[in-house]
């Protein structure tokens, strides 16, 4: 199977969060709601009621490998700590 270019470093949600939380300076937060929750509000918002089906993408390990792509191409890749920099860098400009 083929994936696009991929951080090799993975990240935890959290960790995620925290990086760029610090990129804009801002104190790290967050909620997790459970699913049976989740399943009560999907009765009320299509929105939630069609993100049920990624629920897997946070209760499991869900890690890409483009070693494949890696190997046939020359790419750098952007690891996440720079493209959340970068990212926080062009909305301060606005």
């Amino acid at each position: 199977m083929w994936h696009l270019p991929t951080d090799k470093n993975a990240l935890t949600g959290r960790e995620i969060i925290a990086l760029a939380a610090k990129a804009f300076n801002v104190p790290p937060k967050h909620t997790t709601l459970s699913r049976w929750l989740l399943q009560i509000v999907a009765l009320f918002s299509p929105i939630v009621k069609e993100s049920m089906e990624m629920l897997y993408q946070s209760e499991y390990d869900y890690l890409f490998d483009s070693s494949k792509f890696d190997t046939a191409f020359t790419f750098n890749t952007t690891t996440y700590v720079a493209g959340i920099a970068e990212t926080a860098k062009s909305h301060q400009k606005q």
